[in-house]
């Protein structure tokens, strides 16, 4: 892995502003992740995935990139729960706002609202009570 992101580094190096290149580095990380379940690398390549969100503010690809590495961390880092739900709320607006019919974006977005659905209707009177 280490020869895979000396060269991503490289390249970003030679041209930072290549959104192409960010997104690489993102997908990278997320393999990375897949392969040694390393919550640092699904990290890693959520900041990758917002880099080139800010470089590409009009692609709700970004957003929906985002918000899709997120609620996976949702999932995998419960210390952090509240601050990726945000994320994935705020994310998700943005893409179906910068491209309302996004099937994928529309899709995420019912998946997300189920599993939290799903995890309020689990919980005990007392934590549910704030």
């Amino acid at each position: 892995p280490a020869g895979t992101i000396i060269r991503c580094h490289a390249d970003l190096s030679a041209s930072p502003k290549n959104v192409l290149y960010w997104r690489t580095k993102g997908n990278i990380y997320f393999n990375f992740y897949q392969i040694s379940l390393n919550t640092d690398y699904m990290k890693k390549g959520l900041a990758a995935f917002q880099k080139a969100e800010n470089l590409a503010p009009t692609d709700p690809r970004m957003p929906y990139t985002v918000a899709l590495y997120a609620l996976q961390l949702y999932d995998i880092d419960t210390t952090q729960k509240y601050m990726y739900q945000q994320l994935v709320e705020k994310e998700l607006r943005r893409a179906l706002y910068l491209k309302p019919d996004y099937v994928e974006a529309n899709t995420l977005k019912a998946t997300y609202l189920k599993k939290i659905n799903v995890e309020n209707t689990n919980k005990s009177p007392e934590e549910s009570s704030p």
